[in-house]
């Protein structure tokens, strides 16, 4: 611009100076005024182009200062999308940016989505579509993932939260949410992947303290519990070797260790009840003659500024249940409810209900037929609704500060469970609780179903005597005899001294190989008694073996731990067995092994896990 200005400049001063010349050395000459008009029309065109060329240069001055600008501008974007790549990769979150729509182009991924993702299966999504499908194909449940993000797609302004399932047991925390315009139109979709498989770990350990923590505080008490027993059976035998002659109206030495061994009996089957572990002996019984004896051990426990009123219903269906246990639900239900209420007073009301051709849900299965209601309601406190759905965890409590475990509603819940029912819980804070437990009817085939189905020549036995036929008589000495095959050599002795004493001949082993060696060495006994909880080969192990060389003598399986001799049965061939839980009562024992021995299969009620 500068060349052409100077040069526009010189060439209108030679013009002129050329025209005043030409003017004066040949003004006669007739084509003066052609050359006149010529010269000034070259001024003219020189006078346009110095025009042009400075405009020319102010143009290029603007174009300068603009590229300069721009530059200014791209290097703030260049740094403004630096740190916005640097935010992006130090989130601990996996982002992903795809564009908005059913193709969905990735637009960005951070390196915490890389890590997550691409360890789950390797490479990267693809940059023009099926990014989707490919996350999904790296959760453990691909098709859950693939609904939401088609859901996103459907749904371009919503905002979706959720949990996605890992591989390997992780979860990851998924919120999805639309990138707008300044217009407020959706143009991408910004997902955040929140991994929380540390964070579930670190909660899983400290639940598992604090369960720990509750089992101490449970295993002191049962020290305390047990201690009172062992010193109650001590100083009774005790005082039976010195002949001590009880006063009137007192037991003698003998009977009160028996009743303090029984009573250990019923501790330790409050433990294998929480455990599930317990034996529940199902028959068919009277609801409400269940519930008048709960509510007679709840009076026993009863302040008297409050008040229990029970209502049965009329002609109420018969429950397929084990009393024993479900009175014992209904008393845990009933003590909660007592706990509840205010210091002043208040009222927990147990009712009887029939409720016919109920269908529920419960926790995936759904529950259909007859069923029976003990509602426990009380006008106490009430519970949140945060505490509702964790009141039948294992050690969830709200009264840790006076003694309490959080191990009844959970013991209670597995009851109801096992039984073929559930337990429901209404509650506001402040206007109190109720809960519900259901039942199945006699006629009902979920009550059937909860007894995991007894084998037709299998039968169970119960504990206790009351639940059997009068025993038959004793066989003479020879009848017959007995193995009586168990690891706890004091167990042994006093089982094997109770037999001899009603004229059996007992052979012992003290393990599942000599039991074995003993069968091979000689005739086969008329029956086994096995003890099931024995190191080594247990005691399945061992019925196996024997069944496996073809001897088919009845056995008597007996153990401390619950068993369900039907779903022994239901993986392998069970003939000619029956089950007794430790502890026993002599009799139940003796009558057992009586019938086997006169050709006839126990009949008693179904024994199933609790």
């Amino acid at each position: 611009a500068a060349v052409t200005l100077g040069a526009a400049a010189a060439a209108r001063a030679l013009a002129r100076r050329a025209m005043r010349h030409a003017l004066e050395a040949a003004a006669p000459d007739h084509r003066l005024p052609e050359t006149a008009s010529t010269l000034s029309g070259a001024a003219g065109h020189l006078q346009s182009l110095a025009i042009a060329g400075t405009a020319a240069a102010h143009w290029r001055r603007e174009a300068a200062a603009r590229i300069a600008r721009d530059q200014d501008s791209r290097r703030h974007q260049k740094e403004a999308l630096a740190c916005l790549e640097a935010a992006m990769n130090s989130t601990p979150n996996g982002l992903l940016v795809v564009a908005a729509g059913a193709g969905g182009a990735v637009l960005h991924s951070n390196s915490a989505f890389s890590r997550l993702f691409q360890s789950k299966g390797g490479g990267a999504p693809p940059a023009d579509s099926g990014a989707g499908a490919w996350v999904a194909a790296r959760t453990a449940d691909p098709a859950a993932f693939l609904q939401n993000w088609r859901r996103a797609a459907a749904e371009p302004s919503a905002d979706l939260h959720f949990d996605i399932a890992l591989p390997g047991g992780g979860v990851c925390h998924t919120v999805s949410a639309p990138v707008l315009r300044e217009d407020g139109v959706p143009f991408a979709r910004l997902w955040s992947f929140q991994d929380l498989t540390g964070r579930h770990h670190m909660e899983s350990q400290l639940r598992e303290m604090e369960k720990m923590e509750a089992v101490g505080r449970l295993a002191g008490g049962m020290a305390h519990d047990f201690n009172n027993l062992l010193a109650a059976i001590l100083g009774s035998i005790d005082l039976a070797r010195g002949e001590y002659a009880a006063p009137d109206g007192e037991p003698p030495p003998l009977e009160q260790a028996a009743a303090a061994a029984r009573k250990g009996a019923e501790l330790v089957g409050r433990l294998l009840g929480f455990s599930r572990r317990a034996v529940a002996m199902l028959d068919t019984c009277d609801l409400n003659e269940v519930v008048r004896g709960a509510a007679a051990v709840l009076e026993g426990t009863r302040h008297p500024d409050r008040r229990l009123e029970v209502e049965t219903a009329p002609k109420l269906w018969m429950v397929h249940a084990d009393p024993r246990h479900v009175e014992r639900v209904i008393v845990q239900l009933g003590l909660n409810a007592m706990a509840a209420l205010p210091a002043n007073g208040g009222t927990v009301r147990i009712r009887t209900l029939s409720r016919p051709a109920l269908t529920r849900t419960v926790r995936g299965r759904e529950m259909t037929g007859d069923f029976l209601c003990v509602c426990v309601s009380d006008n106490g406190t009430g519970i949140s609704e945060e505490n509702q759905r964790l009141v039948f965890e294992p050690f969830f409590t709200t009264r840790a500060d006076t003694g309490g475990h959080g191990l009844g509603l959970s013991m209670a819940y597995g009851i109801a469970v096992q039984h073929g029912g559930w337990i429901e819980l209404d509650s506001t804070l402040g206007q109190g609780s109720e809960f519900r437990l259901f039942l199945p009817a006699a006629h009902n085939p979920a009550a059937k179903d909860s007894a995991s189905a007894k084998p037709p020549v299998s039968p169970a036995f119960p504990t206790g005597t009351s639940a059997l036929p009068d025993p038959a008589p004793p066989p003479p000495p020879g009848d017959g005899s007995i193995l009586l095959v168990d690891d706890d050599p004091l167990v042994r002795q006093v089982t094997g001294a109770i037999l001899r004493s009603h004229g059996f001949t007992v052979h012992t082993a003290d393990s599942g190989p000599a039991a074995l060696r003993h069968l091979t060495a000689g005739q086969p006994p008329a029956v086994i008694v096995l003890d099931l909880s024995m190191p080594g080969m247990t005691g399945e192990q061992t019925f196996l073996a024997i069944r496996d060389r073809g001897i088919a003598t009845a056995v008597v399986f007996y153990s401390g731990y619950g068993f369900s001799l039907a779903e022994f049965a239901s993986r392998h061939t069970v003939e000619n067995a029956s089950f007794l839980a430790k502890p026993f009562e002599p009799g139940d024992l003796v009558a057992m092994i009586n019938r086997w021995m006169n050709n006839r299969a126990p009949a008693a009620l179904v024994p199933v896990e609790i």
